[in-house]
């Protein structure tokens, strides 16, 4: 019997947009750190004087204490175009990814910069991190990630002692194995079950010689 979807499990693959974001969050906490101090190198800064964003979230800015940022939110509106489907029953999707990347600080100059300091850093996580591979998300791997676009806001919030201002990348993540359909599950079988192993049918054939 055919084994369509995820090693074998007879619903196939099943993934949420909840996944897609959750991976994209891990990967750039995992990279961003190494992207900053790059950055800094390149414009010949001391490396290490930047933080790292200290909060990822989901899907705003406003309501969390000053003291998060500087931060990276991470949401998706859903796919960017109708999926894709393949041959064997799963389908492939691009989801929209929209990264907002806020920076705080007395000067306004400063945290416009270090915002789009931020985002670029986070555009080269995506471009060049496209594995996206997180445990707990269960998105293992990305078939492609491109970059839409790229935009900036000064105006995000400011008090009498701190601005902060925002950029924003706008990416497209494929993801294969969204679902899978005609898996050929015609009953309620417990989830994670596997396909049973067909039983080996032996045939005799009998052949007569006519005389």
């Amino acid at each position: 019997m055919s084994t369509n979807g995820n090693n074998g499990d007879v619903f196939g693959s099943i993934k949420t947009g909840y996944q897609v974001e959750q991976a994209v969050m891990e990967t750039l906490r995992d990279w961003m750190p190494t992207a900053i101090m790059e950055l800094e190198y390149q414009e010949g800064r001391e490396v290490g004087l930047i933080q790292p964003p200290r909060y990822y979230a989901r899907p705003r800015f406003e309501g969390f204490p000053m003291d998060y940022h500087p931060m990276i939110v991470v949401v998706s509106p859903g796919l960017a175009d109708r999926p894709a489907a393949e041959g064997d029953g799963r389908y492939r999707g691009w989801f929209v990814m929209g990264l907002g990347c806020t920076a705080i600080s007395r000067d306004d100059a400063l945290a416009s910069y270090l915002s789009k300091f931020y985002v670029a850093a986070a555009r080269w996580v995506m471009l060049n991190q496209q594995t996206l591979r997180d445990e707990v998300s269960g998105i293992n791997r990305a078939s492609g990630i491109e970059w839409m676009d790229e935009t900036y806001d000064d105006s995000v919030a400011q008090d009498e002692d701190q601005s902060i201002r925002a950029s924003y990348g706008i990416f497209q993540v494929l993801v294969e194995d969204l679902v899978t359909r005609q898996t050929g599950v015609k009953q309620k079988y417990t989830p994670g079950s596997k396909w049973p192993t067909a039983n080996v049918i032996g045939i005799n054939v009998d052949i007569t010689e006519d005389n």
